[in-house]
């Protein structure tokens, strides 16, 4: 409840608020109206808990990927069909306040990880975490880097009923790599197409389908050789494609800055993407960069069902206009 977590809301504030809403003060401050009071509660515990199991870090080279690896593929060690688990003890941190959804009932982290977690993943393939009210949301793996030249950054949407305090602690991570598709030996084997079997008859040869003199070859002036009679246009080679700079912030010539009006790409509530006004929140140093938050429709209407949901969302410059462009 908001009015109980207020430093200035003395006891004569809270009982005239119990009255005023028709309960009696036990009804205010019982978990079934007031959810925040059992965080409050167990928010030392926490914050405690994990501040000591931070001192017993895996050594390096100890735990394999940065933790014991549990379960084989396939399953097993109750992964329900993950390819493994990587057992350790990291820590996710708060997100700013502006990436906090409006929703109450949740709360976002950031979890960075060392690539050697994923040892033997690739693009593409699963994770999931068990962070607390992480909910099973499963991951798709990025381009895995090499060790010591970066690390995987992952935004967790948590339950705030579970995720309580400015960090919560992550002790597993499965993974489901993908199934590499089986070559194809016959193709691949060397020798002749087909195995004489002994005692068997022997096939008989086939007759050729090309005269013994082969086809006639015309020599081009570009050095290039046909196998037919007429010459074969030379292709023109395709315009390279212009390279886009991701990061960028610069929309109609100018340099984006929070607090600026715009125009955003958003979803509709009919799931089609249209255009919105929005206000810059933050420009950001990973992709996308430009961190938005819808207020209205290009028409004016700022009714929350008319808006995206979320009403918060990270673009990129192709998604971003000026007013009116």
């Amino acid at each position: 409840m908001w009015l109980r977590d207020q430093e200035g809301a003395t006891e004569r504030i809270l009982n005239a608020s119990a009255l005023a809403m028709r309960h009696h003060p036990n009804t205010q401050a019982s978990l079934a109206y007031d959810v925040e009071t059992n965080n409050r509660q167990i928010k030392l515990a926490h914050e405690f808990a994990a501040t000591y199991a931070a001192r017993f870090q895996p050594a390096a080279g100890s735990l394999a990927g940065g933790g014991g690896v549990a379960g084989a593929a396939g399953g097993g060690n109750g992964s329900e069909g993950w390819s493994s688990t990587v057992s350790g003890f990291w820590v996710a941190k708060l997100a700013p306040d502006y990436e906090q959804p409006d929703d109450p009932g949740k709360r976002i982290y950031h979890l960075v990880l060392p690539p050697s977690v994923f040892g033997g993943c690739t693009e593409g393939d699963k994770a999931t975490f068990n962070a607390p009210g992480s909910r099973g949301t499963v991951y798709t793996l990025p381009i895995i880097p090499t060790e010591g030249e970066g690390a995987l950054s992952f935004q967790l949407t948590l339950d705030a009923r579970c995720a309580v305090g400015d960090t919560v602690s992550v002790t597993e991570v499965k993974l489901l790599r993908q199934a590499n598709a089986a070559p194809d030996v016959a193709a691949a084997a060397p020798g002749p197409a087909t195995a004489q079997v002994p005692g068997a008859p022997s096939r008989p040869a086939k007759r050729a389908k090309r005269p013994a003199n082969g086809p006639i070859h015309m020599e081009l002036g570009n050095e290039s050789t046909s196998h037919s009679n007429t010459p074969l246009a030379t292709a023109t080679a395709p315009a390279p494609t212009p390279m886009v700079d991701e990061m960028s912030t610069l929309v109609g010539g100018t340099e984006l800055a929070p607090g600026d009006i715009i125009e955003a790409k958003g979803l509709d509530p009919c799931g089609g993407r249209q255009w919105f006004q929005a206000r810059v929140v933050a420009l950001r140093t990973r992709f996308p960069p430009i961190y938005v938050k819808y207020t209205a429709t290009l028409d004016g209407v700022t009714v929350r069902l008319a808006l995206p949901q979320p009403v918060t969302a990270a673009l990129h410059a192709a998604d971003v206009r000026r007013l009116g462009a």
